[in-house]
């Protein structure tokens, strides 16, 4: 199972299982094994940093591109409500200026209470989520914005490889699997056999 596993960090799932005359499910068994056993080994350190950010892993959802941006006289022929929202959002994105937790956390609180005045019930839920995570947010600023996404975009990188090379999956659990064998970095069972 070691080995089946190790050659699914390298290859596609479907590939490994092509190159050794097994079937998908066995690679998925393998992968299972391994991950279940490093879980239940590995060892935490002290976490000083924890990364929050979302991929897509089903169809049907829609984000925004680039391409779908749009510009203020564009929206200025649609419903004011629709102008508003976009304010409301483009002047959001003033609080990433900020370097003092304070002032930032002054201009989030204020945009927050401007926006649940908006009667906008879209934006209103924003707000309403923006202020659960709000010192999670701040903690961006208390960190001097040492800590950008950069690291997490990254990783989302790496989880996208991950779900394209473990391809033919179908539940959440496989996914799971999927990436905390490739991205976990968890100790593994020792092999048996060695190759030279």
């Amino acid at each position: 199972m070691l080995f089946l596993a190790r050659w699914a960090r390298r290859l596609s799932w479907k590939e490994t299982a092509e190159a050794f005359r097994t079937s998908w499910d066995k690679v998925f068994d393998a992968v299972e094994h391994v991950v279940t056993w490093g879980l239940e080994h590995r060892t935490l350190g002290q976490i000083d940093t924890i990364g929050i950010d979302e991929i897509q892993y089903s169809k049907g959802h829609k984000y925004l591109g680039e391409e779908q941006h749009f510009r203020l006289g564009d929206l200025l022929r649609y419903n004011l409500r629709t102008v508003r929202a976009y304010l409301l959002k483009e002047a959001f994105q003033q609080l990433w200026e900020y370097n003092s937790p304070t002032w930032a956390g002054k201009f989030f609180d204020e945009w927050c209470r401007q926006t649940m005045r908006s009667r906008l019930e879209p934006m209103k839920k924003i707000a309403r989520s923006l202020r659960q995570h709000r010192e999670i947010i701040l903690n961006y600023f208390r960190a001097q914005k040492l800590i950008s996404s950069g690291v997490v975009e990254g990783l989302n990188n790496k989880a996208k490889v991950t779900m394209r090379k473990s391809y033919g999956f179908r539940t959440y659990r496989v996914l799971e699997l999927a990436l905390y064998h490739s991205l976990g970095k968890l100790p593994e069972p020792e092999s048996t056999h060695d190759f030279l």
